[in-house]
């Protein structure tokens, strides 16, 4: 079970270990670690933020990014690390 926030503030260091639902977006510059877990953002994720999936197993496996007008969508179904930046 995860958990559900408003946001992330602009130059916010978050981390968290398992789901993470954002209802509404990421500041840009925010840095962005979710361990053993899925991210999900209904709205925007601002400029160079860095989002960093990492997974107590060794290999990586990336189930889903999906970037349309109003969400971004990262999901790590387990391994190392996947890091997505947005430019």
């Amino acid at each position: 079970m995860g958990i559900v926030i408003d946001r992330i503030k602009d130059n916010e260091h978050f981390e968290y270990k398992g789901d993470v639902h954002v209802t509404e977006s990421i500041g840009k510059n925010a840095a962005v670690i979710i361990k053993d877990g899925s991210l999900v953002v209904d709205g925007n994720v601002g400029e160079r933020a860095d989002i960093t999936m990492a997974a107590s197993q060794s290999t990586v496996v990336v189930q889903s990014v999906s970037f349309y007008s109003s969400a971004v969508s990262v999901s790590s179904g387990g391994g190392a690390h996947c890091t997505l930046r947005v430019m």
